[in-house]
């Protein structure tokens, strides 16, 4: 993982060292309001890398440097307070969701885990920390969670609202908290945060992004600007064709082929590939 810091200019120069070691295929990262600690989950290994930031931002393993996370964590983020993480897991069809305790060591929450739709991957958080909203792939769908005491999650009713943009990955709220965001297959989703966090679409429910599939999605500080960015769509899809049928395999207790078990991150080397 590299670290940068940021000059005066605003260009990016390499810290010293000018990178540390992570786990196997890092994805999501994610850095706590407060800025003293930094969470990578490693797709690869299973894992969540734990850092704190010293000095100058250079990053610091914590003791343990990681901590066993589900079978695949694609999305991470941390609440407003920094006081809980959660972490998506893409085949196990759930959300892991810890404490940050003394120095922002993670600590797994009572459960340790809750219950998301299928192929997990992007996770959102309203601004106050009320609501939780999951991207799942593999079910076509927007898992949307109270935030409940000491920021264990608990599903809203309804449990899910449909992705209507296609199969979801990213997901962002809007600064004022008012709206969700979704990018999909065909479309971004766009949704109303209304009373008790509950999601609504909006009309039109979805923006087309000419015929490249959406991906990764950001807001402007000021919430009156949004960025996509987007892809190939025939290899997108055939990358989450493989992706979805390995889901339903494993959701339906049939056991992986020897090049899946083998590659824990075959899904992330496709979604790579179709990216070039």
């Amino acid at each position: 993982m590299a670290q940068y810091d940021i000059a005066a200019d605003g260009a990016l120069r390499p810290k010293a060292p000018a990178s540390l070691r992570a786990g196997s295929n890092p994805l999501g990262i994610a850095v706590s309001p407060d800025g003293r600690n930094v969470y990578v989950t490693n797709n690869g290994d299973r894992n969540v890398s734990q850092y704190t930031v010293t000095a100058g931002g250079v990053l610091a393993p914590k003791s343990p440097a990681a901590i066993a996370d589900g079978t695949h964590p694609p999305g991470l983020a941390v609440s407003p307070d920094g006081k809980s993480v959660y972490v998506t897991d893409l085949y196990g069809g759930r959300v892991s969701q810890y404490s940050a305790g003394p120095g922002g060591a993670l600590v797994p929450k009572s459960p340790a885990t809750v219950a998301a739709g299928q192929g997990p991957y992007g996770v959102a958080i309203t601004p106050d920390g009320t609501s939780v909203y999951v991207a799942d792939s593999g079910s076509n769908a927007i898992s949307q969670y109270d935030v409940g005491t000491g920021g264990a999650l608990t599903p809203k009713s309804p449990a899910t609202v449909p992705a209507r943009g296609g199969p979801p990955e990213s997901a962002v709220v809007s600064p004022d908290g008012t709206s969700l965001y979704v990018t999909g297959e065909a479309a971004v989703s766009q949704y109303t945060i209304g009373s008790g966090g509950a999601l609504t679409p909006k009309n039109p429910a979805t923006v087309t992004n000419g015929s490249t599939t959406p991906h990764g999605l950001a807001l402007s500080s000021d919430g009156k600007s949004a960025y996509v960015t987007a892809g190939d769509l025939p290899i997108q899809r055939r990358a989450r064709r493989h992706a979805h049928a390995e889901i339903a395999g494993q959701r339906a207790g049939r056991p992986q082929p020897a090049w899946n078990r083998s590659q824990p991150g075959r899904h992330d080397r496709l979604r790579r590939q179709q990216r070039r």
